[in-house]
């Protein structure tokens, strides 16, 4: 029989941590009277709308709707299981986890989690090992000094050596006792086609470990020695791995950014090696893809100055202008770095220095301003290429919510290219520009189920009469009475009500008391935006909403009478089945 974490354990951790410690890791936050605002880390956002309650120890987004306790948001920022997410904040604290105590699926689910992240670890060992070896790793040393890169940066960044040959890490992991399929789904090793077995995804590569938030190995990135290709090689996409998601060094440098006001972004692992070398550490780098909205999204929790620096060839060009999309509306300070043609951040810190560098990543154009000269150099001065270049940068004028930065950039293209205002701007309103949907939580509401935009009536009073039981508990006895909650037609509102009613003690003050494995998640977010949200009743306000919903109801009850009498008249046998289960389901309440 599967045990659990005890209550009283989960009680203790939690009690034990502060919130705003925690968030502060992420969050950039601002004190507000009692509560603290910064910009949510779930969405993009120009404006704060994240609210962090150290009282009552939740955190809560009326962007998005996302909140919960310090458990939630582990699990949230850092793609982390309960107990994985418990487990941290123990140890944080100082609190010895009990052995052995997880169970069901999320134990399951963690439990896979830990032998993943054990079998990196055991593979970090392995190329740590081969790379002391002195016999086996000559060449890949003799490398990595040739490449600037001292003893003192391999051990701090963990770097490490596969030696040539397709099963030493496999025969490795073996004498570990790993099975070869947990190394497979590490994408550390790969299934052989033409018969049974693995062989190493490595080979013959300088490794150098991948880390997460929390410091956990999730992946490798492998270069070769030569001019074979590829040149980088990274582990694949696994459960406890997402390129999207993760930036080679943010573990580290976090604390740098947040004390520069300003990040680093280059693409190369040695070019950032390089740069931390010469003490440039507010630093990170991509994994072989792309910038994401996820990576904006974590480095907003750092600092919302973000300068990329890209090679000064032609795919370093193309790369700055792709960026763009991945900072439109976010609410961050986004500049652009090209160095001279044939420069890496590695080649030019080594040969200017780190002043030399410093003082290139001080002429950083903004990326609007970027875009407008790069487009201007690439068309040409003609009449054709200024034209070229106008069409060019209709799509990014047209991202720009901002009105007033969007007309400060239009004014500029306009003298840029010698053009009146009024004339891009005419081309401009014909350029469509893209949209941005949120998610919502229940049908008719979003995530934190507030009534979505369109949805009248009895949804509204639900939430009202939610947030009324938790503000005012004095209302339950008759809310139970009169049984409202099983009149409710959300069922994600009628389960925050019930929870609210079944409280041993007023729930307002201890919503961060509930652990994500206790109650389900759309509840928790509806219930953390209401108590956030610090309402104030009075007896005879309460009345008021209960009759206002008693009314709301008869009317539904009224309305739907009439489309069953018009349906059996028009003999519409399945709308009349519909409506029929409709009102049974009304008479019953709690559907979705």
């Amino acid at each position: 029989m599967p045990k659990f974490i005890p209550e009283e354990k989960i009680a203790e951790i939690r009690d034990a941590a502060d919130i705003v410690d925690f968030i502060s890791d992420t969050v950039i936050l601002k004190k507000t009277g009692r509560n603290f605002i910064g910009l949510c880390p779930f969405h993009a956002e120009k404006t704060p709308s994240f609210t962090v309650s150290p009282e009552k120890q939740i955190f809560h987004c009326f962007g998005c709707g996302e909140g919960g306790n310090v458990f939630t948001f582990l699990m949230k920022s850092e793609g982390l299981a309960f107990p994985e997410a418990l487990k941290k904040v123990a140890a944080r604290c100082g609190i010895q986890m009990p052995a052995r105590t997880i169970g069901g699926d999320r134990g399951k689910n963690s439990g896979e989690r830990e032998r993943l992240l054990a079998v990196n670890r055991l593979a970090l060992d392995f190329f740590r090992q081969n790379l002391a070896h002195a016999d086996r790793s000559r060449r890949a040393r003799a490398y990595l000094l040739r490449r600037g890169i001292d003893a003192e940066a391999m051990d701090r960044f963990g770097v490490g050596y596969a030696p040539p040959g397709w099963e030493n890490l496999a025969n490795y992991l073996v004498r570990r006792k790993v099975a070869a399929r947990w190394g497979a789904m590490c994408g550390l090793l790969v299934a052989r086609k033409e018969r049974d077995g693995y062989y190493d995804r490595f080979r013959d590569r300088i490794m150098l470990p991948i880390f997460d938030l929390s410091g956990q190995v999730v992946a490798f990135g492998g270069r070769v020695m030569d001019d074979s290709v590829p040149k980088y090689l990274n582990s694949p996409e696994t459960p406890v791995f997402s390129k999207g998601r993760t930036l080679f060094n943010l573990h580290r440098a976090r604390s740098k950014c947040r004390q520069a006001d300003s990040v680093l972004i280059v693409e190369g692992y040695f070019d950032l090696i390089s740069l931390v070398q010469k003490g440039i550490e507010n630093v990170v780098a991509t994994l072989g893809t792309a910038l994401t909205g996820d990576h904006v999204q974590r480095l907003k929790g750092c600092t919302r100055n973000m300068v990329l620096v890209f090679d000064g060839d032609a795919a370093g060009l193309q790369a700055a202008r792709r960026s763009y999309a991945v900072f439109a509306n976010r609410g961050v300070n986004a500049k652009v770095v090209v160095l001279p043609a044939g420069h890496d951040p590695d080649s030019y810190v080594r040969q200017f220095g780190r002043d030399g560098f410093l003082r290139k990543v001080e002429t950083a154009e903004g990326i609007v301003t970027f875009l407008i000269d790069a487009a201007i150099r690439r068309h040409g001065d003609s009449i054709a290429g200024r034209v070229r270049a106008v069409d060019e940068l209709m799509p990014v004028l047209a991202a720009i919510d901002d009105r007033v930065a969007r007309s400060l950039y239009l004014r500029e293209l306009a003298e840029r290219v010698g053009v009146p205002e009024a004339d891009i701007l005419q081309r401009l309103r014909r350029t469509p520009a893209g949209k941005v949907v949120g998610k919502g939580g229940v049908a008719g509401a979003t995530a934190d189920g507030r009534p979505a935009a369109g949805w009248v009536g009895s949804l509204r009073i639900e939430r009202q009469i939610v947030a009324m039981m938790l503000h005012f508990p004095e209302i339950i006895p008759e809310i139970r009475r009169r049984g409202l909650l099983d009149r409710f037609q959300s069922e994600t509102l009628q389960q925050a009500g019930r929870l609210v009613m079944e409280s041993d003690a007023p729930l307002a003050a201890r919503i961060g008391e509930l652990s994500p494995d206790r109650a389900d998640e759309g509840v928790l977010k509806v219930l953390t935006s209401l108590a956030v949200a610090d309402e104030k009743w009075d007896h005879n306000a309460c009345l008021r909403l209960m009759d206002q919903f008693d009314a709301s109801c008869r009317r539904q009850q009224d309305d739907l009478l009439k489309q069953i009498a018009a349906a059996e008249e028009r003999g519409d046998q399945e709308l009349l089945f519909k409506l029929l289960k409709d009102r049974q389901t009304q008479a019953g309440g709690g559907t979705t």
